[in-house]
């Protein structure tokens, strides 16, 4: 595992609010011990639990769950959400890959988040859990600190 530095913004910087760009990772908001994902991702199986098709239990199993609806690169016109995230002093902003969010539950993702002082020893617990759970992708991730 890489230990990276410390980060924190301060609340007064960023404002009441972040914009959260989920192109290339999946932004989650940890705060009060609970963890939320902030935008969804762009494929048919997360369109098919959205449409009640499937189960979010189904969609975590289902073989094409890694098919993309879109892609930068690939699509001339891709669908960006972009959503404003409310964020407060406390809060930890985590930026990752499914290479985190495949092996790792999200109850498991709250508990490591919660459990670190640090942003830099938040990565580095969740690296070594997603490495254990069989890191099936590359596993990258950022962790900010609002204060």
């Amino acid at each position: 595992a890489a230990t990276v530095p410390n980060l924190t913004l301060p609340s007064d910087l960023i404002g009441p609010g972040m914009y959260l760009d989920d192109v290339l990772t999946e932004p989650l908001r940890y705060r009060d011990g609970k963890l939320e994902h902030v935008t969804e991702d762009h494929t048919p199986v997360q369109r098919a639990v959205r449409a009640g098709v499937i189960s979010a239990e189904e969609a975590l199993r289902h073989p094409s769950r890694h098919v993309l609806a879109q892609a930068v690169g690939l699509d001339v016109d891709v669908e960006d959400d972009t959503p404003t995230v409310d964020l407060r002093a406390g809060d930890r902003i985590l930026l990752c890959t499914d290479g985190l969010t495949d092996p790792v539950p999200d109850e498991e993702i709250a508990r490591l988040l919660g459990r670190f002082d640090t942003p830099g020893t938040a990565v580095d617990g969740l690296i070594r859990q997603a490495l254990a759970g069989g890191g099936p992708d590359n596993v990258t991730l950022i962790v900010i600190d609002v204060s």
